[in-house]
């Protein structure tokens, strides 16, 4: 459930994140699409994203700090990275010593003012991306119960749903008139007589 509750948003910062960072690279002809970038950073984020929505998996508040630790921990790693001066092995414009070289040029601890720049914008984005998930999850939360109270005989004869809900029941937790009686159905369980 941990990695559940950082990967998805972290995975919708990255791909938003590259895409940003990126583009213009790609548009100057410094940098190419290839398949395995698309991947990583769309396709992969988009699959998080599906499996999020139809998942019963909680994400409240207060999973939002395993993501912001998270990402501080990476954001450490990179500084004892430059500290140690680990390096890459790949070639990296600007620097004569491979120890020298960063892992992310855009995370490169030799212009402080430029990195630092980005990780106050990746940390505001990044609790945008939280606030996000948060209102997602209200939302499939809220189609689960409104599926429930369907499959359990919400229906009216003529095919209308006997509670409507209005703009204040969706920011306010519902109130369960009456019990559902037997197993709770499958979220996405349809009635047999629709």
């Amino acid at each position: 459930m941990l990695c559940f509750a950082v990967g998805q948003p972290i995975s919708l910062l990255v791909t938003v994140g590259y895409w940003i960072l990126v583009w213009p690279e790609v548009q100057s002809g410094e940098q190419e699409v290839t398949y395995l970038s698309v991947y990583n950073h769309g396709i992969n984020g988009l699959l998080l994203l599906v499996n999020f929505m139809i998942s019963r998996m909680p994400y409240t508040s207060s999973n939002g700090g395993w993501v912001i630790l998270a990402g501080l921990l990476y954001l450490a790693f990179t500084y004892v990275h430059f500290l140690l001066h680990l390096g890459m092995v790949k070639d990296c414009d600007g620097y004569e010593d491979k120890r020298d070289r960063p892992i992310y040029s855009q995370f490169d601890w030799h212009k402080p003012e430029k990195t630092g720049l980005l990780t106050l914008l990746a940390v505001g984005i990044l609790l945008l991306v939280i606030l996000l998930y948060m209102g997602l999850a209200s939302l499939t939360d809220r189609c689960a119960r409104c599926g429930a109270s369907l499959a359990a005989g919400g229906m009216t004869g003529e095919g209308e749903v006997k509670e409507l809900l209005d703009v204040e029941d969706l920011l306010n937790e519902p109130k369960v008139t009456e019990p559902l009686k037997g197993p709770k159905p499958w979220p996405l369980q349809v009635p047999r007589g629709v």
